[in-house]
């Protein structure tokens, strides 16, 4: 059976990496007081929600068999590229192109900023920890709904 792509759904990405590009261009430096800006206000108000919304639709439309192999598939594609980019960001964050030493504070401390991703895995890279916090949530309430209707069965 051919997959086949939702146009709406792909266009909804777009639009999100887009208003994702143009607001972080805005925050880094295109306007000085982004904060007061009007595009930017706007496009900070619906993007990260968009991208939730659009990965919680693609994950339950998409996905036929939640089963512990594909919460393993998830993890390695969501939570090993957030371990990985949150150190190649601690590793760059001086260098000016990166436009993020004004944001963050970084610990002097590779150590301390182990500790703190530790108990905060969302303190740079959010975005990725959190869809695989909702698909666990999803993984659970299927198979709670599952054993709930099995047993009424």
């Amino acid at each position: 059976m051919e997959k086949r792509r939702e146009v709406l759904v792909d266009a909804l990405r777009g639009v999100a990496v887009l208003a994702v590009l143009l607001g972080h261009a805005i925050q880094r430096g295109l306007v000085i007081n982004y904060e007061t800006n009007i595009v930017f206000k706007i496009i900070y108000s619906f993007h990260m929600p968009l991208f939730m919304l659009v990965s919680g639709y693609s994950l339950y439309k998409y996905t036929k068999k939640y089963d512990i192999t594909f919460l393993k598939r998830r993890f390695f594609r969501l939570i090993i590229p957030t371990i990985v980019w949150s150190y190649l960001i601690y590793f760059v964050r001086q260098f000016n192109f990166v436009g993020i030493k004004e944001f963050i504070l970084f610990p002097d401390s590779l150590i301390e900023y182990t500790k703190i991703l530790f108990w905060h895995p969302d303190f740079v890279i959010w975005f990725l920890y959190i869809v695989f916090l909702s698909t666990i949530i999803i993984f659970m309430q299927r198979k709670l709904i599952n054993e709930k209707y099995h047993k009424i069965s």
